[in-house]
């Protein structure tokens, strides 16, 4: 079996984004994500959102 470490770091930050925004709109926060579907990373998406910037 080969395991990549990288791809599981990726999906597992992937789904905490996914987790950010989904918490992020239930809450209310005006929140819209890029065309492409992603932002760059986690941090970037906290910092973007604290300001209440777009994605």
């Amino acid at each position: 079996m080969n395991l990549d470490v990288r791809n599981h770091d990726d999906a597992a930050r992937a789904g905490a984004e996914r987790l950010l925004l989904g918490a992020a709109k239930t809450a209310g926060w005006p929140v819209r994500v890029k065309p492409s579907g992603g932002v760059r990373s986690l941090a970037d998406a906290m910092i973007y959102l604290a300001l209440g910037k777009d994605l």
